[in-house]
């Protein structure tokens, strides 16, 4: 089984909340978000953790927190000693979290917004770049192969040490280390934003369900 759990950030949370829930996590995380100046990076990076957490709970009956079982690989991808994939990501006013007890994970979502995509280019490979600079929207395509590759090399979880040059988004898949990996939009749209999975897996849409988390209570 695989889902995916989102929440959005607000400042109805950050003055009634974010305390409550930040002081529920361990020492060290809790010190990470509180490094941040902006109050909506840290309350993005409190609910991402919220949400993993929540998400384990579908899976697992243990009561032990598993913020307190995170590790990090030699790439500095966190992970748990359990069967559970997971991955987070978060951009603008949104967090997600995928979890799957069955297939490896990759999850990433950028806010569209105003750049100079051409410092993107070295970060695709030729037919990409071709693709993006001829179509309707050169952003819009730009932004859906960035999050496309990001989603990827997050699921394999070796992070800065695959180029996302060194690989091609075709057919919404790509083939890295002759493992193969499926790319998907979001099962939901969100305007504004764009957002893709990968899994190591083919699977319908029904298979991904998508639910959103609202921990502030008013």
């Amino acid at each position: 089984m695989t889902i995916i759990l989102y929440s959005k950030i607000s400042k109805e949370f950050q003055d009634e909340c974010f305390e409550t829930h930040i002081n529920t996590i361990p020492e060290k995380l809790k010190n990470k978000i509180n490094a941040f100046r902006r109050w909506q990076d840290k309350q993005t990076s409190l609910l991402g953790l919220l949400l993993l957490r929540h998400g384990i709970s579908r899976f697992s009956d243990s009561q032990d927190d598993p913020l307190h079982l995170l590790k990090y690989n030699s790439y500095g991808k966190p992970f748990l000693d359990i069967d559970l994939d997971f991955n987070i990501s978060h951009s603008g006013d949104f967090t997600f979290c995928i979890i799957s007890n069955d297939n490896k994970v990759g999850i990433d979502i950028e806010k569209i917004r105003d750049i100079d995509v051409t410092i993107l280019k070295s970060q695709m490979t030729v037919t990409e770049w071709k693709n993006i600079v001829k179509a309707d929207s050169v952003k819009d395509c730009a932004f859906k192969y960035w999050t496309q590759k990001e989603a990827v090399v997050k699921a394999i979880g070796k992070g800065l040490s695959i180029a996302l040059s060194s690989f091609a988004i075709v057919n919404d898949k790509a083939t890295i280390d002759s493992d193969t990996w499926h790319v998907y939009p979001l099962p939901i749209n969100i305007d504004g934003y764009s957002s893709h999975i990968a899994i190591n897996k083919e699977l319908s849409p029904i298979e991904l369900p998508c639910e959103f988390v609202n921990f502030y209570k008013s």
